[in-house]
């Protein structure tokens, strides 16, 4: 991977959000944040697309994160390789 050294910090480019506001990057965007000094926790959610080949390997992602789910998005997944974890997206009814 990428090197502290190897980053021109001076490219950086600062973002102030504001309160309900959002931004989305590529997850090849190096990014930082200071330190979240609010009483409200940071809400982050990555998404990512693939197709239906590549093997989603759940014991290791689950490890990490709990919450994370493949859902097919269109289509049909001819190789079957994530069928434990296929699904819906969830109702919160």
């Amino acid at each position: 991977g990428l090197q502290a050294d190897q980053v021109d910090e001076s490219q950086a480019i600062d973002l102030e959000m504001s309160p309900g506001e959002v931004i989305f990057f590529s997850e090849a965007t190096l990014h930082s944040s200071t330190t979240n000094t609010s009483d409200t926790p940071r809400v982050a959610c990555s998404i990512r697309y693939t197709t239906p080949e590549v093997r989603f390997d759940t014991d290791e992602v689950f490890k990490r994160f709990e919450h994370v789910r493949p859902i097919l998005v269109r289509g049909e997944d001819p190789y079957r390789h994530n069928d434990a974890i296929a699904g819906q997206i969830p109702n919160e009814g």
